[in-house]
């Protein structure tokens, strides 16, 4: 199992509460970003994550094949995720959920870091 720490947008509940994502496509996203690859030095390979079958995927989770193959196509579609030449999946702006570019992106005023007030 890969170790590391990720940033946790409060932003990207908003998914959610505007209903551009479903609780399943949420649960789906959060498990594709924790199966990427974090390392910045793996080139070709950073914020992606093995292409794998809806059964493996499932497994995580304790999904069905069915179900995971119909969350992971909404993705796609909504441009979260992207499939790559190869056997990778790219999570799409993965960069954001570093901390080191998370807190300096809050410092420069691109992202809010806290939204509790906006909600």
């Amino acid at each position: 199992m890969k170790t590391g720490v990720l940033a946790s947008y409060r932003d990207k509940f908003l998914y959610l509460k505007e209903k551009v994502l479903t609780d399943e496509q949420f649960i789906l996203y959060e498990y594709c970003i924790h199966l990427a690859d974090f390392d910045e030095n793996h080139k070709g390979k950073f914020g992606t994550f093995q292409k794998a079958s809806n059964k493996e995927l499932g497994q995580g989770l304790g999904w069905s094949e069915d179900k995971v193959g119909r969350n992971i196509n909404d993705l796609l579609k909504k441009g979260l995720l992207k499939v790559m030449e190869g056997k990778q999946i790219e999570v799409v702006d993965y960069f954001r959920f570093l901390p080191k570019n998370a807190f300096s992106r809050v410092k420069n005023g691109e992202e809010t870091a806290y939204l509790q007030e906006n909600i």
